[in-house]
């Protein structure tokens, strides 16, 4: 009788091991994914995108093309936090998320990184101005009011790009300067696009470029910054409303 019953219990038991044993590899999954990704948005997190930067350099140093990195920072976000309530602000940067995604390629990389910053990691580009045209794009799909608690809200956004090969040679020195850049829009009153350039003195018209239209009615003017440190100089991308 005791023998019979010492064999069931490790009949059970061997069915409890092999069940948690076959569940073992969609926990581990669902824990990779979970550390890898923002919670509120489901976009990655600065752990995936740092490594996805990182495979995007290296197939750029084996196979030539470019790449570029877009800091898009919401202007205004901490009055809509402030005004609607934290609720409201999380529901648009869920909208905000949705929208970007929808507005890159599959093989593109949209990451949220903290706040209300995010970070759109570009692979695969014949040319490195074409990164100037996704952030004018990007741009574009915030001018629809977002729909919140049944409220239209209004939300604008500073872009930073940064391209390689040519601005840096690590994905911690592109995302900084992709960061200044940011910043440097935020000064020249926000709702700018800004584009970092380590190759010297700008040599294009000291007027301004032609401008490059863009989906929604939107073009993106080219300006040099004014600066004349040989190592450094910004040119400015000025969100324009066509008349």
């Amino acid at each position: 009788m005791l023998v019979a019953i010492c064999f069931a219990w490790i009949g059970i038991l061997r069915h409890l091991v092999n069940s948690r044993t076959k569940e073992l590899p969609t926990i581990q999954e669902r824990l990779r994914h979970l550390s890898e990704h923002d919670a509120l948005t489901d976009l990655p997190n600065r752990i995936l995108l740092h490594d996805r930067f990182s495979t995007a350099i290296q197939r750029v140093r084996r196979f030539n093309g470019h790449l570029g990195l877009l800091m898009a920072d919401l202007d205004g976000f901490k009055e809509i936090n402030d005004a609607m309530g934290h609720k409201a602000g999380d529901a648009v940067l869920r909208e905000v998320a949705a929208r970007f995604s929808r507005s890159v390629r599959a093989t593109d990389t949209v990451a949220r990184i903290g706040g209300d910053e995010f970070v759109i990691l570009l692979t695969d580009l014949d040319q490195a101005e074409e990164a100037e045209q996704v952030a004018a794009k990007l741009a574009a799909v915030l001018a629809e009011p977002l729909l919140i608690d049944g409220k239209a809200v209004r939300v604008t956004v500073s872009i930073g790009i940064v391209t390689f090969p040519g601005e840096g040679e690590s994905v911690d020195t592109l995302m900084h300067f992709a960061d200044e850049a940011v910043y440097r829009a935020k000064q020249r009153g926000k709702n700018r696009i800004e584009v970092y350039n380590l190759r010297g003195p700008s040599t294009r018209d000291p007027l301004v470029d032609r401008p490059v239209a863009h989906p929604g009615n939107v073009q993106v003017w080219r300006e040099p910054s004014g600066r004349t440190s040989p190592l450094r100089c910004k040119v400015s991308a000025r969100l324009r409303k066509n008349p």
